[in-house]
């Protein structure tokens, strides 16, 4: 009786023996529902010429449950890898899948890719990893990236990881995004950049920090520059502190800025100095603030000026005192003019002297207004002489 001729019951009900002594032409005679109907047993007992033989109509009678049965030396060959449904991908096992080479793995469509297990796709290896296409990275499910570990992340390359989509970036665990070389992270674009979330951003180190570009910080939204830590901030080069625009200068926290090294703040822009808050400026240290360049400190307004400490002020050194504006040295408190240092008063030029009011005048110590030569004295102006007390006059 012709094998072709048995019915499903009779199929299932074959011994191993039977199954193994089964011609290509004989495994070629039966129906995908005949196929479908062999016991797991069998399944595990075909050899690779009888599952060669299999048509790609009868690959797909294949039962899940049959699936993971198939011997791991067995491989489906492309063909009858393109017609797996979801259910027949999802059951094989992952020694089946270690057994598939890039040829394999490049005919996996989209569908199939998905369908895999969190665990089956983390141990495929390097090799069948770097094999994926763009198109299927962009399969990949959320639930399957997140359980990807950190030596999954290390194996992808760099226009795998650019193909990534927002919310594929979004499911990558902190780790999983530190465990990314500067080669992945310059693959990373401006929109995946801005779908980092607070905790993402929290969890990359200072040599994650050191590895974006200047465009990709100039990507981040304000909150995520404030999610940054300062020892985040405190990595940042002097390029892409330059990059950050106005509206992240004015996101970060008092304790974000006086992380900057005097280096970062040389580099902030007329712009951004004058973006910052009076909070920020005063979170300056006297040594940051004695790095600002005479560009810098003419971009100060009168507030941020009032806002300086007597110490950070007197980070100041005779250029940049030199520096300030008519304008900025009038906006100058009584208790910054009363706690300026007979060095740095002496600083201030007479055209300088002449734009302090006489209120401000008036809370000059004597030591200081006594070391005024006699140019700037005769330079005084009647109302800032009427306004000095006597004892300044004693």
């Amino acid at each position: 009786m012709a094998i072709s001729s048995l019915s499903t019951a009779q199929i299932g009900a074959l011994s191993v023996t039977v199954i193994q002594g089964l011609t290509q032409t004989e495994i070629q005679s039966l129906s995908a529902t005949q196929v479908g109907a062999i016991n797991t047993s069998g399944i595990a007992a075909l050899d690779a010429t009888q599952v060669g033989a299999l048509s790609t109509s009868q690959v797909r009678g294949l039962s899940a449950t049959q699936i993971p049965h198939f011997s791991p030396s067995v491989v489906f060959d492309t063909a009858q890898l393109t017609v797996l449904g979801a259910p027949q991908v999802k059951a094989l096992t992952s020694t089946q899948l270690a057994a598939l080479d890039t040829s394999h793995i490049a005919v996996l469509n989209a569908t199939q890719i998905g369908a895999l297990s969190a665990t089956n796709l983390s141990g495929l290896d390097g090799t069948q990893i770097g094999a994926l296409s763009a198109t299927q990275i962009k399969a990949v499910t959320t639930t399957q990236i997140a359980g990807l570990n950190a030596t999954d992340m290390g194996e992808l390359a760099a226009n795998q990881i650019g193909a990534l989509l927002a919310a594929q970036v979004g499911a990558l665990s902190a780790g999983n995004l530190s465990a990314l070389d500067s080669t992945q992270v310059a693959g990373l674009s401006t929109t995946q950049i801005k779908t980092l979330s607070a905790a993402q951003l929290q969890g990359l180190n200072a040599s994650d920090i050191g590895e974006l570009s200047a465009t990709q910080i100039g990507a981040l939204s304000a909150s995520q520059v404030a999610a940054l830590s300062a020892t985040n901030i405190a990595a940042l080069d002097a390029s892409q502190v330059a990059a950050l625009s106005i509206t992240q200068v004015k996101a970060l926290s008092t304790t974000q800025v006086r992380a900057l090294d005097t280096t970062d703040v040389a580099e902030l822009s007329a712009a951004q100095v004058g973006a910052l808050s009076v909070a920020q400026v005063g979170a300056l240290s006297a040594t940051s603030l004695g790095s600002l360049s005479t560009t810098q400190i003419g971009a100060l307004t009168t507030s941020q000026i009032a806002s300086l400490s007597a110490t950070g002020l007197s980070g100041f050194d005779a250029t940049q005192i030199g520096a300030l504006s008519t304008t900025q040295v009038g906006g100058l408190t009584t208790t910054q003019v009363r706690t300026l240092s007979t060095t740095d008063f002496a600083e201030l030029t007479a055209t300088q002297i002449g734009a302090l009011s006489a209120t401000q005048l008036g809370s000059l110590t004597a030591t200081n207004l006594a070391s005024l030569d006699a140019t700037v004295v005769g330079s005084l102006s009647t109302t800032q002489i009427r306004g000095l007390a006597a004892t300044q006059l004693s």
